[in-house]
């Protein structure tokens, strides 16, 4: 017998941007389709499309942090795809399969074991983002998860 697993994927702000701009565009609130884009593979969009059409034991999930991002740096990763008011409806009644994910005590220590620096794939050093490291440790809390990002300083964090 197999046991049921809760398993979670995390959005950084640039794939929440695409997740929303495709979920505002359904015209299937509960059970939208999604597709891949220059943002989702095509097993990313699998991916998310299984866990809305069964979310017994998966989530989709984003730190609140990706949400500050999105309304701070709204003209650069938004770029009008959709309106603030559907942001905050959004953010005021997520759906059941979607997890917004506090900022919290919980991540506190595993945003002390995230290195400031993060080597990249030709071994030069560079920053990370505090806002970055706020989306690893977050996607950290939690058990059997994965972060999708295009970031390539988020995915060199081990």
């Amino acid at each position: 017998m197999i046991e049921n697993m809760e398993r979670y994927i995390f959005l950084d702000a640039g794939l929440l941007a695409d997740f929303l701009d495709q979920y505002f565009r359904s015209s299937k609130r509960l059970y939208p389709h999604f597709e891949k884009s220059s943002e989702f593979s095509d097993d990313i969009a699998q991916m998310i499309n299984r866990i809305i059409q069964d979310p017994q034991f998966s989530r989709i999930c984003a730190s609140s942090f990706a949400f500050v991002e999105l309304v701070r740096k709204w003209d650069e990763i938004v770029k009008e795809r959709f309106k603030v008011y559907q942001l905050q409806a959004f953010i005021s009644d997520p759906p059941e399969w979607f997890l917004i994910e506090p900022l919290d005590e919980n991540i506190v220590q595993y945003l002390c074991i995230i290195s400031p620096e993060v080597r990249m794939a030709d071994q030069n050093m560079k920053p990370l983002e505090w806002t970055d490291a706020i989306h690893a440790a977050t996607k950290m809390t939690r058990e059997n998860s994965i972060l999708v990002t295009r970031d390539e300083r988020l995915r060199q964090i081990r």
